[in-house]
């Protein structure tokens, strides 16, 4: 067994001994000696029929296996037979990359701001920086294509938001000032905004050109 790149002998492999059916029959090994000046493999036979072909498999933890048809005439003892020493070449497996560990390295991910889904624009309210202590109407004015005007009449897009809801309720019908003054930032999940269905479609099932535009704060569960 040689490198097939190098010629160089291979040591310290392991053989296994198969029938032409690759039914597994014993083990072996290979050794080398140079005592003679030149390399033989010793195999340990065992006990295996005479004057048969047989199929050696051989493995080294640096080598690609390898499988090599042998025709032998086995001596009447028992032990070790010899094969000649041609070279049977061996492909050698692709160099391991060295494992490294590298030093601490420090990821920053920035959040989304807002996706369409569908008509629905959601804003994710975590995505803002807000000062500590601020209100749902400084986290409005943060929103992309929304603006707040002082009277609390908020726009979207330039369209106009004509119900402001939280967790889908209109809670502020008469006054949305009192939730964009008073509702803490730090409470809210999403922002989402969407036309509403009308009490005309839910009736007649037949869609209007216009729909109201509203916006529904979504809240934190915990």
């Amino acid at each position: 067994m040689a490198d097939a790149f190098t010629g160089d002998y291979i040591k310290d492999g392991e053989v296994d001994i198969l029938s032409t059916d690759s039914t597994f029959l014993c083990k072996g090994r290979w050794t080398y000696s140079d005592s003679n000046g030149k390399i033989e493999a010793s195999l340990v036979a065992g006990k295996l029929p005479n004057n048969t072909k047989y199929i050696l498999r051989l493995t080294h933890k640096d080598y690609v296996t390898t499988y090599y048809a042998l025709s032998l005439r086995l001596p009447k003892r028992s032990g070790d037979f010899y094969y000649p020493t041609e070279k049977i070449l061996m492909r050698k497996l692709p160099m391991r990359q060295k494992e490294r560990t590298l030093g601490e390295a420090v990821v920053t991910a920035t959040k989304i701001k807002m996706v369409m889904k569908g008509d629905t624009i959601v804003y994710n309210a975590d995505a803002f920086q807000l000062s500590q202590g601020s209100m749902l109407d400084a986290l409005i004015e943060q929103l992309p294509g929304a603006q707040l005007n002082e009277d609390g009449v908020i726009t979207v897009n330039g369209k106009r938001i004509s119900s402001l809801l939280v967790n889908g309720k209109d809670f502020f019908r008469g006054d949305p000032k009192i939730a964009l003054e008073n509702l803490p930032a730090y409470m809210v999940n999403k922002v989402k905004v969407y036309e509403q269905q009308t009490d005309f479609e839910k009736l007649t099932g037949v869609k209007e050109w216009e729909r109201p535009l509203v916006m529904d704060v979504n809240l934190k569960t915990e």
